[in-house]
């Protein structure tokens, strides 16, 4: 064995020490590394609503309809009117916070039942054909091709639908689409959600405009939109709006489509998680045997002990179980000769989480075990064992992490009994993923 002094293990950095982090939209046509190692959990301790944005509102077209040219007396501006007193409400029991999430369910509520009751209430003045054609005609003069009433669908209630099929080329020259009639064939979330419903439009007498209705029960609360185009019942023609589709966002749907956007990508970077954190173990278990041969129980160098375990053994898994590691400072130059502390930089399973404890490192009295001379120097410090270690790493640096020894760049690996069972593996997994979620929804690198 080569000699040489304890001062040629040390090293300025160690750079082993530090921590080895290392739906399209679907258009109508034609109708239809490196893995980055982040912590164990085996130290971690047992730990929209959609207000919708905009409200509902009754169509102003369909009230149209009913109220014709009629002008009404505004009769709210009384100068005589006083102001109602200010009633006084006792002190809720609830912290603020409870009423205020309190209040929004029920306003939401409200706010919907007021939606589905002027949806269904603007359907209903729209019965005759006189009443329709007095709405369509107020769209001639703006260039409308379609439009819906409410103009905003509401889930759960009917929505009436309009096409001017003069002012679609395709329909427009086909002879069909006036002999037969047209058919509106419409999706949900992008044609995502549900099959597709085709319903068959009426021409409205004395115009060029269809209509149909469709609906409340296939307007579903899972439906943060709706599209839809038109086609001929024989299918010879169709309007697809140059193949964009004719597209409305729904109000009170279940989940916006941000939210379900949101919930796809979770479910993505969940899963992207999971097959991270099987690789991570996967490697682990599979270099055990390898980490083992290289750790030990007491290591020697330089013809001399230069660490071992109080109890001469390997150390146990199980965090709360506090173990003491002997480390020789003899000969080596780090903190000065005269020092009285140092630390201990720790890592598990071939540092997968880096550097997860630093430990003082304090010197250890004389004793026939640890004598103190030349070729002995002795320190200690505490290690704790996460539950899934298969080993430690350590290396060593002055108080001031100014000095560093690493062991020559190969650290110090102490060697751990490992009682991973199969199904500890899988905890392990788990706990990982977890982690790596955690990492990034934290934007921890």
């Amino acid at each position: 064995m080569t000699t040489m002094t304890c001062c040629s293990s040390y090293s300025s950095s160690s750079s082993s020490a530090r921590a080895r982090n290392n739906p399209a939209k679907k258009s109508v046509k034609n109708g239809k590394k490196k893995i980055s190692h982040f912590p164990i959990s085996s130290r971690i301790r047992a730990q929209s609503l959609s207000s919708p944005s905009g409200t509902s509102s009754s169509s102003n077209d369909a009230k149209n309809v009913s109220s014709g040219n009629k002008k009404t007396k505004n009769n709210t501006n009384n100068k005589n009117t006083k102001p109602a007193p200010r009633r006084k409400t006792a002190k809720s029991s609830t912290t603020d916070s409870d009423a205020s999430d309190f209040d929004v369910g029920k306003e939401k509520e409200k706010l919907k039942g007021e939606a589905l009751k002027a949806a269904s209430d603007a359907i209903s003045l729209l019965q005759s054909y006189e009443q329709m054609q007095f709405l369509c005609n107020t769209k001639e003069d703006k260039d409308v091709k379609e439009f819906t009433v409410p103009s905003t669908p509401v889930c759960g209630a009917p929505v009436k639908i309009f096409l001017d099929a003069s002012k679609s080329s395709s329909l427009r020259e086909n002879s069909k689409t006036w002999e037969e009639g047209v058919t509106c064939t419409v999706g949900f979330n992008e044609w995502q959600f549900g099959e597709a419903v085709d319903v068959e439009m009426t021409q409205i007498p004395e115009t060029s405009w269809f209509e149909c209705t469709l609906p409340g029960g296939e307007l579903s609360a899972e439906a943060f939109e709706i599209e839809y185009v038109f086609k001929t019942k024989s299918g010879d023609a169709y309007e697809n709006n140059n193949e964009q589709n004719f597209t409305k966002e729904t109000m009170f749907p279940r989940k916006t489509k941000k939210e379900l956007l949101e919930e796809e990508e979770l479910k993505r970077t969940d899963k992207e998680d999971e097959q991270n954190a099987a690789e991570i173990i996967s490697r682990i278990q599979t270099s055990i045997e390898e980490r083992q041969e290289k750790s030990f129980t007491k290591f020697e160098k330089y013809e001399r002990t230069i660490f071992e375990t109080e109890s001469g053994e390997k150390l146990t898994q199980g965090y709360a179980t506090k173990q003491k590691i002997a480390w020789n400072k003899a000969q080596n130059p780090i903190g000065g000769f005269a020092c009285s502390s140092l630390k201990a930089h720790c890592g598990f399973s071939n540092w997968m989480n880096g550097v997860e404890q630093v430990q003082e490192m304090t010197p250890i009295a004389p004793s026939e075990r640890f004598p103190a001379d030349e070729q002995n120097c002795w320190f200690e410090f505490i290690v704790q064992v996460p539950k899934f270690a298969t080993s430690v790493e350590f290396v060593v640096s002055d108080a001031d992490e100014v000095s560093w020894d690493n062991n020559e760049s190969n650290d110090y690996v102490v060697a751990v009994e490992n009682g991973n069972e199969a199904e500890d593996w899988l905890k392990m997994q788990t706990m990982l993923a977890a982690e790596l979620k955690q990492k990034k929804e934290t934007g921890e690198n």
